[in-house]
């Protein structure tokens, strides 16, 4: 069994390449950060650097971003991009090496689903909020897909049920509610917003790499290879028989928040 640190490790060359999904989604994400702050703003589990980016494009010459991730090979795919007046930095989000009520906004893309104590990170990141300080933070939601998701998760189910005692350690089954959990980490005015992309792909083989290269990658790895391959034809007959534009359009959505610590 692997911690989810090296399943990242392992996808950093290529995660998300072929697609764009978490660029896709980091800019209205930090849309919601008005007004931009000034001083240091931190990018928790900032992987390959979506958010970091969009960060990096929407605030001014007057903000240093700090990048952080518990995955070396992700922050050295980050580190290459060489975005100016950032900081990338070996840091876990449940335990930032940072002063109390001192950042003024964290983000963290795509991490409060994924992991079995969301609360933890959401009281750490209280802890380090200024008074006033804003968190953004993304997580998946609802889209217009005509059910295909709802559909790749029926035909995932009967091979996580073969190496389900081999889910990476600090993985999460998405059932968190953000919403109660940031109350009760003390953060307020806890606002959700809605949106989707879709996105083209070059059909179902491409929309199946896709997907590998994320983190139901586990899965993959942890089947026989006769089972391994069985997973891929399905995914792929899927995709093909089930996807609304047959695999050739990536259709997701993400619920975005935005809360703050009181003042």
């Amino acid at each position: 069994m692997v911690d989810v640190t090296e399943l990242f490790d392992g996808l950093a060359d290529r995660y998300d390449r072929s697609a764009g999904y978490f660029a896709a989604f980091a800019g209205p994400l930090v849309e919601l950060a008005e007004p931009a702050p000034n001083g240091i703003v931190v990018d928790v589990a900032a992987g390959t650097g979506a958010v970091t980016g969009a960060l990096r494009h929407r605030l001014g010459e007057n903000t240093r971003v700090l990048a952080v991730d518990r995955s070396i090979p992700m922050l050295r795919r980050l580190r290459r991009r060489r975005l100016p007046r950032t900081q990338v930095a070996l840091m876990d989000a449940r335990r930032l090496a940072l002063p109390d009520r001192s950042i003024a906004l964290v983000t963290a893309g795509f991490l409060l689903h994924f992991v079995t104590d969301a609360g933890e990170m959401l009281r750490e990141a209280r802890r380090v909020l200024a008074p006033g300080g804003v968190l953004l933070a993304s997580t998946p939601g609802p889209c217009d897909d005509g059910g295909w998701w709802q559909h790749y998760g029926e035909v995932l189910a009967p091979y996580v049920a073969q190496v389900s005692q081999r889910r990476p350690t600090d993985m999460n089954d998405w059932a968190h509610d953000i919403g109660a959990l940031a109350a009760a980490a003390g953060l307020v005015d806890v606002d959700r917003h809605p949106a989707e992309v879709h996105l083209p792909m070059r059909g179902p083989e491409h929309y199946r790499e896709w997907l590998m290269s994320m983190g139901n990658r586990w899965i993959d790895d942890a089947l026989a290879p006769a089972a391994a391959a069985a997973l891929r034809d399905d995914i792929i007959a899927s995709l093909r028989t089930h996807h609304p534009a047959g695999g050739h359009r990536l259709d997701a959505g993400a619920t975005l928040w935005r809360m703050r610590a009181p003042r």
